[in-house]
């Protein structure tokens, strides 16, 4: 079979063994709840929304809320932020 003097050991496999790192498991991040949301949020939700509405400029405002602008006021609003 084998004799002494011929077998040779490779230790790099156990070398590779002991310098692994050992990875740290990090949380798993919350998932976001599915489905409809509940009324405080939703309530809280429209009030910001329409908050956001109500300080929106007419120009940046939809096509529907500047149909009872007039030309001119909008004619102006524009020229006002172009000397900005």
């Amino acid at each position: 079979m084998f004799q002494d003097d011929t077998v040779a050991i490779d230790p790099t496999h156990i070398e590779a063994r002991v310098r692994a790192t050992v990875k740290e498991k990090q949380p798993k991040a919350k998932t976001k709840k599915r489905g409809r949301k509940s009324k405080e949020e939703r309530e809280k939700g429209l009030q910001e929304k329409s908050e956001k509405e109500a300080s929106l400029l007419i120009y940046e405002k939809s096509i529907e809320a500047q149909l009872d602008v007039s030309l001119d006021d909008l004619r102006c609003y524009i020229a006002s932020a172009r000397s900005f």
